[in-house]
């Protein structure tokens, strides 16, 4: 006499179960990491620079912040005590502070 003593398996109990192989782990974290490379490749294609401008003994009144990209003059802002300035990547700037 053959009986079945075996109950049926609930389809979705092997969201709850945790991964016991290391093949099933391997693959977790690989599609983590997977996930994690595409939000940092999200990120914006310039490199910003936060600063304070403060002359000695005076005020920033006229005073000036000039940005150089490869040798070209590309913006100038005024020399408020702070600034945030975004450079692209592979190009060589030059920040000048000026103040007559």
């Amino acid at each position: 006499m053959n009986q079945n003593y075996h109950t049926p398996r609930n389809q979705w109990i092997f969201l709850f179960e945790i991964p016991n192989d290391y093949l099933s782990l391997k693959a977790v974290f690989l599609i983590a990491l997977w996930l994690l490379s595409n939000l940092a490749i999200a990120q914006s294609n310039e490199f910003l620079i936060n600063g304070r401008f403060k002359v000695d003994g005076g005020s920033n009144n006229e005073a000036r912040i000039v940005l150089e990209k490869d040798g070209r003059k590309i913006k100038t802002l005024s020399g408020d005590a702070r600034f945030e300035i975004g450079l692209d990547y592979q190009a060589i700037y030059i920040i000048s502070f000026i103040k007559e």
